[in-house]
């Protein structure tokens, strides 16, 4: 356990580290393409621009995991926690709660709130509609889109794994979404499951159970 430890610890330090050195040359390039002349072509500028935008969001998920490992667990209330990250998700999110407002768990927030984020993000992405359902030791988040098959599901968390090879980067997003959650779950002893949709709740899609007792 202890190697297994200092593994994760000496992998998050050396990935913080490329993580800010990265952002020195990455301004760089934006300074550059702000100076380039007038009569350069806008759609060649576009495209620079965009790929400086998806290196900035690689970057920001590397970061965000290195702060996440590091962090110790606090006590927190769970519904309003919860709600306050989803209030600005658009669609909105549907919050079905299974606890009142006095039920604490012991978490690393901003681990969690960055697992909640990718979750639901995900949900997001591949469906029109997603829902949370809370419970006094897990949280449930579930979409309406097509769905992960059985042979797929242990597949899923990898880095840069795509269910349909036809959706490209271009399509939005770093890759690492479900990879930070996994990888979050990991290091602070949580557990993150893949459920069969909820046919009640008329949610067809993915359903991702993270437990956290």
């Amino acid at each position: 356990a202890k190697e297994v430890s200092l593994l994760l610890e000496n992998r998050t330090t050396l990935l913080a580290g490329i993580s800010h050195d990265l952002r020195t040359p990455l301004a760089r390039m934006r300074l550059a393409l702000e100076l380039l002349p007038e009569e350069v072509d806008p759609n060649l500028i576009g495209r620079f621009e965009r790929n400086l935008e998806s290196m900035d969001d690689l970057i920001s998920d590397a970061t965000r995991f290195a702060k996440g490992a590091g962090e110790a667990a606090q006590e927190i209330e769970l519904l309003n926690f919860v709600r306050e990250v989803v209030a600005n998700f658009d669609p909105t999110v549907d919050l079905m709660a299974g606890v009142d407002e006095s039920i604490r768990v012991k978490v690393a927030p901003s681990a969690f709130r960055r697992v909640l984020i990718n979750l639901v993000s995900n949900g997001i992405k591949y469906g029109n509609r997603v829902a949370i359902q809370l419970n006094p030791n897990s949280v449930r988040v579930m979409d309406d889109g097509p769905g992960i098959p059985d042979e797929f599901r242990a597949q899923i968390f990898q880095p840069f794994f795509r269910l349909d090879r036809s959706r490209s980067v271009s399509g939005g997003g770093s890759g690492l979404g479900l990879a930070i959650v996994h990888q979050l779950c990991l290091v602070h002893g949580w557990t993150i499951d893949i459920e069969d949709p909820d046919p009640e709740l008329k949610m067809k899609g993915a359903a991702f159970c993270l437990n956290f007792s």
